[in-house]
């Protein structure tokens, strides 16, 4: 596993160090769950046949180095039983702050996401940790994380007025996100590698959307509540980082010319020291 440290300045009095990853996708399904559930297992293995191997490793750094960690999602990469236990027996084994990605609510592979699909599958994935899976915050050393869930893509309307709240304890926030929020260069690159020259990121500006196929063009739009969303996170100046996942690879921007945005890969473990 690829270890990384991130440095962030954002004006603290004593730096506060947290670990993060993303994007890990366990691949396992008991027999009793169906053949259609165990080729699923099969095939997804190969792609991510160091998934396990990769959260040992992180149990044997956070017991080395005590300090908690931030999952930006994908833990497990579709529901099934055995997923399930092995992410929740290590969310709360490792002092774990989780915010969902999109495959906790996969049941197969490339179906339609939106919310009713999303609720079939919530009940099980809201037992993996103790706090709201689609808005939840957490103070570490004086940095207030704040998890919320747009792994479709999207946000929704309370969630902007709950991350108003949050601002208001007057903090320094630190979002932590699924899917990155658009940004200029990290939208070249994303479109340069995807075989459909989409983006895959949240907040897209219709300029672009309006030329991806269908599929995604409906699935990625900017609607208006995330629009809202996103210009007030521009405009918010206690929100002073974004961490995010979903792309598999390494990559550090800014958003809005001041808020550094990390996205962290699927084989990388991230040290980020914020000061």
């Amino acid at each position: 596993m690829l270890e990384e440290k991130t440095l962030i300045d954002i004006g603290l009095k004593k730096s506060v160090t947290v670990l993060h990853m993303s994007d890990t996708h366990i691949t396992h399904a008991e027999p009793s769950e169906g053949q259609e559930k165990a080729e699923l297992a099969k095939r997804r293995k190969e792609e991510f046949c160091d998934a396990d191997e990769q959260l040992d490793y992180v149990r044997g750094v956070i017991r080395k180095t005590g300090l908690p960690l931030i999952h930006t999602g994908d833990i497990i990469d579709f529901t099934s039983r055995e997923n399930f236990a092995i992410a929740r027996r290590f969310i709360s084994d490792t002092d774990c702050f989780f915010a969902v990605g999109n495959h906790e609510f996969a049941q197969k592979l490339g179906e339609k996401e939106d919310e009713d699909y999303k609720a079939q599958t919530a009940p099980e994935v809201k037992k993996l940790v103790p706090y709201d899976i689609r808005f939840a915050s957490r103070i570490i050393g004086g940095i207030n994380f704040v998890a919320i869930d747009n792994a479709y893509y999207y946000f929704l309307p309370d969630q902007t007025d709950r991350l108003k709240r949050e601002v208001q304890k007057g903090l320094p926030v630190v979002l932590c996100l699924h899917v990155p929020l658009y940004e200029k260069s990290l939208y070249a690159k994303q479109s340069e590698l995807s075989a459909e020259s989409v983006g895959f990121l949240c907040g897209v500006p219709d300029a672009y959307t309006n030329a991806y196929p269908e599929f995604r063009r409906l699935q990625q739009h900017t609607d208006a509540a995330t629009a809202r969303m996103i210009e007030y996170i521009a405009g918010e100046t206690l929100i002073r980082a974004v961490l995010a996942g979903h792309l598999h690879y390494d990559y550090t921007s800014t958003l809005f010319d001041r808020v550094p945005q990390i996205v962290t890969g699927k084989s990388t473990l991230r040290t980020v020291e914020f000061r």
